[in-house]
């Protein structure tokens, strides 16, 4: 069953504007309806993933995928949500029930957003904070009077909790008296 007649051109043309995705399934989670600027993205068009099964859709076949868990939770009545790396992009998934007018589980409605850029933008804030905390732990450390090799492997210290600085054997600092 398409919901594309069901829902209008005019609120058609809206959907296809979404930075993301939105899609129905059925019940054996097939794809019956799927727009979005996302699809131009991943190269497709909405009447070439009409139809086919989810697991195919997303390239799995695992049970235990996070959107395939989600979508099943939704089927069984409880809207649900995880994040999918897909092609390229991370999509945040909101999983809703797709209910009949007795309140029974007949598909899902989910809305993937696109977070990718948000995603980037919160790492580099999150990286800058953890420099300037950094920076800012060193610069107390040579505040204090201890001695200098006591300073030196606190602030190395400091330097090895940054949790997204990586060790590379490459070389080596020596200081000299």
């Amino acid at each position: 069953m398409s919901l594309q007649p069901a829902i209008g051109a005019s609120l058609l043309k809206i959907l296809n504007h979404v930075p993301g995705l939105v899609w129905s399934t059925d019940t054996e989670l097939r794809l019956n309806f799927i727009c979005g600027c996302g699809l131009q993205k991943l190269g497709l068009s909405s009447e070439q993933a009409q139809g086919i099964r989810l697991c195919e859709f997303l390239g799995t076949w695992d049970d235990q995928f996070p959107a395939i868990v989600a979508h099943r939770k939704a089927l069984s009545g409880k809207p649900a949500d995880c994040t999918l790396d897909y092609c390229g992009c991370l999509l945040r998934l909101k999983v809703e029930p797709h209910r009949d007018d007795e309140g029974i589980p007949i598909g899902c409605f989910t809305f993937a957003e696109d977070v990718t850029e948000l995603t980037v933008s919160e790492m580099q804030t999150r990286h800058t904070r953890c420099l300037q905390d950094a920076i800012g732990k060193i610069h107390r450390a040579f505040e204090d009077l201890q001695p200098i090799e006591e300073q030196l492997h606190h602030c190395l210290d400091i330097l090895l909790s940054i949790p997204w600085l990586s060790l590379q054997s490459c070389g080596a600092i020596f200081l000299l008296e």
